[in-house]
């Protein structure tokens, strides 16, 4: 690395103008940066379960929706009606949307004297008070409504549109929400509220652009102001930013030219590099300064501060991208591309500190004085006081630190897994209330489908529909089930002048065939095109929960898996789940599985490395010592405080290892340096606690500034990790300047000595 710095230091024009021109020509690439927020993105295209839910999308249509609720005292009275009425209308004649259920367009099924009678269930607004009660009669008497397009206490109705394939979830989120905000000021004493997928994936793209545009400058202006209290000078504050705001713009042009789709797993490409980009630029420009002190050529004191710094800033870098590219065995591919564009970050900001600061210095006047201007005296105090205390006393600061280990520990069991979308959002926001609305007055807000494979017409074939139908329903987070059955039960039941005794299935395969067709021609084909396909051999089961816990939605998808293995495995008749539902299970497991793996594999890196460096499986053992601690307190918090176990909580543990182990490995570095220049432990001790304790005090504050930029972030799951990470750096900050004394003063592990007295 040595020749790099000298060149760089003798040729500062070159390096300078090298990186602006790759700053200008990857920046201007940044715009064409696109987004996914589907579920969908977060598995392999070639995924079994995303493979059939595409297979099963082709026979019974899209699964997306844009959901409308309507909320008021009663539905069933002329000016809530006139509303629901006009939003349907105007949603169906909206560009994007393919076809709108709601009261004014399902069909109703009842029985006459002469026969069957089909018809719209409303076609106009009833316009007096018997009419309005007859409406609600009907509605609220008939399950095929109930629960799907009105409350059963009839304060809620569904508008839900299905939008055309390969329509821009945005773009459509917003007209809809443009056509929304209209009705709710024509309408002010109704609550209009807007869920459904594709409304889902459109807050969670708009979310994200929101959170990079609040990121990036809160971020840049929380550091400048950092680095200014920490050096007081311009040189102090501009290097170790320019690092940050570099390997930001190179990083996210990068993604653009690979064509790295932007995930919500990739918010954390900006908040991490934010947080560890400066890291090395803070610790050449505090060697830098204490170089200064000892005079000499301006270009020598900057070859010699980088020089001197080089091999622990180097293995801090390697074991930073160690950690976060642990992420690329990730089974979850937006885990993957985040882990990977994280690393070629921290790969820049480390290339650039080493590069473009040493050559920007070079062209600077040595400082006069300190940074700071001494205004960091008390911080050297502080140092020292704590390098005194914790060799005095490093038997207590062991046992205290076990005894915080094993009661953060007793909260691990209690951590929980959650990958429903929903709970990304803060518990205020709008589509929090809406699918909880759903949850609490209609059917639910999950959807999966149990999809049947077999001869559909069959008396019997439906018979055992009908009976996997009753086992579901009778799960408590079940809200309702739909299928052909529902629909041939009213028809056999209206075809016998509403007589209940012929609520049943009919035993003629023709008379099944003679009711469907019969529907088709007078009702919509379209209700029956969602439940079986063309010819009659397949068919799917529509399964609504209402609960937004994964925990619930797994387990209830395991007990239907349960149910239809047990009967359904084989033979001519074979029943399967799929949809959303299914995913969501699907991914705690990954997630689970995910954060075991990486954390072994970054921990075992982290070792080899440090073992390697310092020469020692010993000084690795205690270079773990630190973040060791942290993991446990971190996920003690999960448990004891609930914070699940997300998309981005579970890639805590390779972040942590990767960046807190830093301060270990700066501080034992300088604590042995100082050592073999045959100062005692004491001495050693208080110099490096004063010199390196202060950088790294200055680092830490950085990262834990930087990371805090995601509380701002309107996703929960980067609220938490956060909040957590911050948590986790603070901890191992104080365990290399308070535990790592203690350890290596009982201990006294040979490497530190190498052949110097003691």
């Amino acid at each position: 690395m040595g020749g790099i710095v000298r060149f760089s230091v003798d040729h500062p024009a070159i390096v300078i103008a090298l990186f602006a021109l790759i700053a200008v020509a990857l920046g201007l690439l940044v715009p064409k940066l696109k987004f996914d927020p589907s579920v969908e993105s977060m598995f392999p295209e070639d995924h079994p379960l995303i493979k059939r839910m595409d297979e099963v999308e082709e026979l019974f249509g899209s699964t997306e929706s844009v959901i409308v609720l309507v909320k008021a005292d009663d539905i069933f009275k002329k000016r809530p009606l006139e509303a629901v009425e006009g939003l349907t209308h105007d949603l169906e004649d909206l560009d994007g949307i393919e076809r709108v259920t709601s009261l004014f367009t399902v069909y109703w099924i009842s029985g006459t004297e002469e026969g069957i009678d089909i018809h719209p269930l409303v076609e106009e607004v009833p316009e007096d008070e018997a009419k309005l009660e007859e409406l609600r009669r009907v509605a609220l008497s008939d399950e095929l409504f109930v629960g799907r397009i009105i409350s059963s206490d009839g304060t809620t109705a569904v508008i839900s549109c299905v939008p055309e394939p390969g329509v821009p979830d945005e773009e459509l989120y917003r007209s809809v929400e443009e056509i929304i905000e209209r009705y709710r000021s024509a309408y002010p004493d109704l609550e209009f509220r807007l869920t459904g997928t594709s409304v889902m994936k459109a807050l969670i793209g708009i979310g994200m652009r929101s959170d990079i545009e609040k990121f990036l400058p809160i971020g840049i202006a929380l550091m400048l102001i950092l680095l200014y209290l920490s050096f007081g000078t311009v040189r102090g504050v501009l290097l170790p930013t320019a690092a940050v705001a570099f390997s930001v713009t190179a990083t996210f042009g990068l993604m653009a030219l690979f064509k790295q789709p932007f995930t919500m797993s990739c918010l954390l490409i900006p908040v991490s590099l934010l947080a560890v980009a400066n890291d090395y630029g803070i610790h050449i420009v505090a060697r830098y300064y204490e170089e200064a002190a000892s005079g000499g050529p301006r270009r020598e004191v900057v070859y010699r501060a980088a020089r001197e710094i080089g091999v622990p800033i180097t293995l801090a870098g390697l074991t930073t991208m160690i950690g976060f590219s642990s992420l690329l065995s990730h089974p979850m591919p937006p885990s993957r591309v985040a882990g990977l564009f994280i690393c070629v970050g921290v790969a820049l900001a480390f290339i650039f500190s080493i590069t473009f600061i040493p050559a920007s210095l070079s062209l600077m006047r040595l400082p006069e004085v300190g940074p700071a201007g001494g205004r960091w005296k008390w911080l050297s105090r502080v140092m020292g006081g704590l390098g005194s205390f914790s060799a005095a006393h490093s038997r207590l600061v062991l046992l205290g630190t076990v005894a915080l280990a094993l009661a953060a520990m007793s909260g691990i069991p209690k951590v929980r897994v959650d990958t429903n979308p929903v709970n990304y959002f803060k518990p205020e926001a709008e589509i929090v209330k809406a699918t909880r609305l759903a949850n609490e007055r209609l059917a639910g807000s999950v959807g999966m489908s149990i999809v049947v494979s077999g001869d559909i017409k069959s008396p019997d074939t439906l018979k055992r529909i009908r009976e996997v139908q009753e086992q579901v329903e009778s799960l408590p987070q079940v809200g309702s089930t739909l299928s052909i059955v529902d629909y041939l039960l009213r028809l056999n039941k209206a075809m016998h002048a509403d007589n209940p005794r012929y609520y049943r299935i009919p035993e003629s395969r023709d008379l099944i065939a003679q009711y469907l067709l019969l529907y088709s021609v007078s009702a919509s084909p379209e209700e029956l095109d969602r439940l079986v396909d063309y010819d009659y051999k397949n068919a799917q089961i529509l399964v609504t929960l209402k609960t937004n816990s994964s925990a619930e939605i797994a387990d209830v998808v395991e007990r239907i898996r349960s149910y239809l293995g047990g009967r359904f495995g084989s033979g001519d008749l074979t029943m399967e789940v799929s949809g959303f539902a299914v995913l969501f299970k699907e991914l705690m497991s990954i997630i689970v599985k995910a954060q075991i793996r990486s954390l072994i594999i970054s921990a075992f890196l982290i070792l080899l490395v440090t073992s390697l460096t310092f020469r020692s499986l010993v000084g690795g053992l205690i270079c773990a010592m630190p973040f060791s601690v942290a993991l446990a307190m971190v996920f003690g918090m999960m448990g004891y405080f609930g914070v699940e176990l997300s998309i981005a909580t579970a890639m805590i543990s390779s972040v942590m290892i990767g960046v807190g182990v830093d301060y270990t490995i700066h501080f034992i570095w300088r604590y042995r340096s100082e050592l073999r220049e045959g100062r005692g432990m004491g001495d050693a001790l208080r110099r490096t606690l004063i010199n390196t304790g202060r950088a790294i005090t200055y680092n830490a504050l950085s990262v834990v500034v930087g990371f805090s930029v995601g509380l701002v972030s309107g996703f929960l799951p980067i609220y938490f990790f956060c909040w957590l990470i911050d948590t986790s750096i603070v901890v191992c900050y104080l365990g290399a300047l308070i535990l790592m004394p203690a350890v290596l003063g009982v201990l006294r592990p040979k490497f530190l000595f190498g052949g110097v007295k003691r």
